[in-house]
């Protein structure tokens, strides 16, 4: 028998040249399989009725986000969904039959466009460190790990280095970085948790997150409201759950677009990954409308309740926490969503009703729509917000919601203009998430603030403001306070300038513009036990009066 191999004058077998190139040929075509981009459609689905939409569950779709009205449903769907949609006998209309062509021709911007979007989104929304990244505008993972190390070098007093809370499947850090006065300890304040891409093709929910980021960073010490809330809570940032599935997506489409949504998990049957969001332990495979059992699905829920590393993390961060509140980014839908998700009903009251309350304050400029994931899209169990809330032996409840950002228009990759827009939109949710109204409530051993606070300048006395207040006499449980127990603590601006010692009642603060308008924060500090209260604000105008405007449009004939 001829043998397979040369061999050389040494006696050493060598493969032909011919052989050695086929099998070139034959692993390059396996990871270019491993990394080709899967072909997604949006899809016009027409529903005249409930029944259509239990058709679609019922077919095994595992739909996954969507616009719905009552005539129709315009969703993604993979290579898999679109021949399961045929076999239903539905009518639909392919809106855009190739996902990644329509992104390359309609959405991607060159390097020169992008550079000039830039500029114009600085300017005009003032946030300095916040820019694109390489992936269509969005950060790769690579540079949400610069951006995480830029913030604690920038503001090192402010947030802390990151910190890895656990490994993906394919060995990724999963990382979470703290913003608070003392980044480096635990204070003991009431704790705020933000998590984004849990879902790997919904990049804007992490831009979202590191906008708010630098919005607090940048603001400290002059905006009162995010100083009071950076000195008063500790916030937790998870900005990518899910790093192989981002990753992933950054090898099938450098330039953004790509679809994939679930962790990259070696199923074993050919197909990869499970929806972190259906893998939490609270209600896991209640049904298999809200989570699917079938590993090909957009929603495969996993073999078992947190059998995925990125969910186990999450749970085990959360347990050695104590978090009250929560907010997992998501897109898309303009929607703010809350427990339950695995049934039709709100959480038992009271807390129903403080879940309302938060969301109708929360949404009141951004105009999403609020309530359950039956009542907005669909069931879901296992998801992290049910798990969150609904788990309350081996941590305390989380008042947890959803943010799912963007319209159907902006998509899972809205264009790059839209961006800065979607962040600051929610802004003022993170903000007011964090205030936590009827959550974080006073701890019994912080003091009651000042009273009575009044600040009063006058043409008397343009260049001094004078400060008075009455001085608390209790803790927050009624225990007795006196004078020497404590000092009120004042800020001008955001930026501390005083600490009275009790019994006073008094400041001058001096040095002032006059005409010029001036706000001070004041609460009250335990010397003992370094405890806060919560902050009084009043402004006035150094002089009594504003500086009038110089005339205009003043001319001599």
């Amino acid at each position: 028998m001829q043998s397979r191999f040369m061999r050389t004058a040494t006696g050493k077998a060598v493969v032909p040249i011919l052989m050695a190139f086929l099998l070139t040929a034959v692993f390059t075509s396996f990871l270019s399989a491993q990394t080709a981009p899967e072909v997604y459609s949006k899809v016009k689905i027409f529903t005249e009725s409930p029944q259509d939409l239990l058709t679609l569950r019922e077919a095994g779709m595992g739909l996954d986000h969507g616009y719905q009205t009552e005539k129709y449903l315009e969703v993604f769907l993979d290579s898999r969904q679109m021949s399961l949609l045929k076999k239903t006998g539905l009518n639909y209309e392919v809106l855009i039959p190739d996902w990644n062509a329509y992104y390359d021709q309609n959405i991607a911007m060159n390097p020169a466009e992008m550079k000039s979007l830039q500029r114009e989104m600085k300017k005009q929304y003032g946030v300095q460190g916040f820019e694109f990244g390489s992936m269509g505008g969005f950060y790769t993972l690579a540079e949400v790990l610069t951006e995480l190390d830029s913030m604690h070098l920038l503001y090192p007093n402010l947030i802390s280095a990151r910190q890895s809370i656990g490994t993906s499947v394919e060995g990724r850090d999963i990382w979470m970085v703290k913003i608070s006065d003392n980044p480096g300890i635990d204070e003991g304040e009431p704790e705020v948790l933000y998590t984004a891409l849990h879902h790997a093709r919904e990049p804007q929910g992490m831009m979202t997150v590191i906008y708010f980021m630098y919005q607090l960073l940048e603001n400290y010490g002059t905006d009162p409201e995010v100083t009071f809330l950076v000195n008063n809570r500790e916030l937790y940032f998870v900005p990518v759950v899910n790093p192989d599935g981002y990753e992933y997506n950054r090898q099938t489409n450098p330039n953004g677009g790509g679809m994939w949504r679930k962790n990259r998990l070696n199923n074993g049957d050919g197909t990869f990954g499970v929806d972190l969001n259906r893998n939490y332990g609270f209600q896991w495979a209640y049904d298999d409308n809200g989570s699917s059992p079938y590993t090909g699905d957009q929603t495969y829920r996993g073999t078992a309740p947190f059998s995925e590393p990125e969910t186990q993390a999450i749970r085990d961060f959360c347990n050695a926490h104590q978090f009250q509140l929560a907010l997992n980014y998501h897109t898309y839908s303009n929607l703010l969503i809350y427990p339950w998700g695995y049934i039709n009903a709100l959480p038992p009251a009271p807390d129903d009703q403080i879940f309302i309350n938060l969301a109708v304050d929360m949404t009141q400029f951004n105009g999403y729509a609020y309530g359950n994931a039956s009542q907005l899209l669909y069931p879901v169990n296992g998801d992290s917000d049910d798990w969150m809330y609904g788990e309350q032996t081996t941590k305390p409840k989380i008042f947890t919601m959803t943010p799912e950002v963007g319209s159907a228009s902006d998509g899972f990759w809205p264009n790059p203009n839209r961006i800065y827009p979607l962040a600051q939109e929610n802004v003022y949710p993170n903000l007011r998430l964090a205030w936590g109204d009827e959550v974080i409530t006073a701890d019994p051993l912080d003091p009651v603030p000042p009273g009575s606070v009044v600040a009063y300048s006058d043409y008397t006395t343009p260049a001094s403001m004078l400060l008075s207040w009455s001085d608390p006499n209790a803790l927050a449980n009624g225990d007795t306070l006196l004078p020497g127990d404590f000092t009120i603590e004042i800020e001008r601006d955001g930026a501390a300038i005083a600490s009275i010692a009790g019994g006073t009642e008094t400041y001058t603060d001096n040095g002032l513009a006059d005409g010029v308008m001036y706000t001070y924060n004041l609460y009250t500090k335990v010397v003992a036990t370094d405890s806060l209260s919560e902050v009084v604000s009043v402004s006035w105008t150094a002089g009594g009066a504003p500086q009038p405007s110089a005339p205009s449009n003043f001319f001599v004939t």
